[in-house]
């Protein structure tokens, strides 16, 4: 499957809710995006983690990016040592 130059991206996410009381609940949400770009074969993934917790006012959010280039299709301008990974965290 060929596409012209452009990102795909498939997205999976999950969102819980829990009640405990009446003025207290947690929202657990998780999103896992994978995104392609055709161009030049860069695969990534991008992860969102955010816990809330309306009781307490208290947001937690983990948000973390890992980069891989495929060493099978690069570019024919790609530097020799450029390909591997990276990982963010906020």
């Amino acid at each position: 499957m060929r596409v012209s130059s452009s990102i795909h991206g498939a997205a999976n996410g999950i969102m819980s809710f829990f009640f405990k009381a009446e003025w207290y609940s947690i929202v657990y949400i998780y999103h896992f995006f994978l995104i392609h770009l055709s161009v030049d074969g860069h695969l990534g993934c991008f992860h969102v983690l955010a816990i809330v917790n309306s009781a307490a006012v208290n947001m937690q959010v983990h948000v973390s990016f890992s980069r891989n280039i495929l060493s099978r299709y690069m570019p024919k301008s790609g530097l020799a040592g450029s390909y591997g990974s990276s990982v963010y965290s906020f």
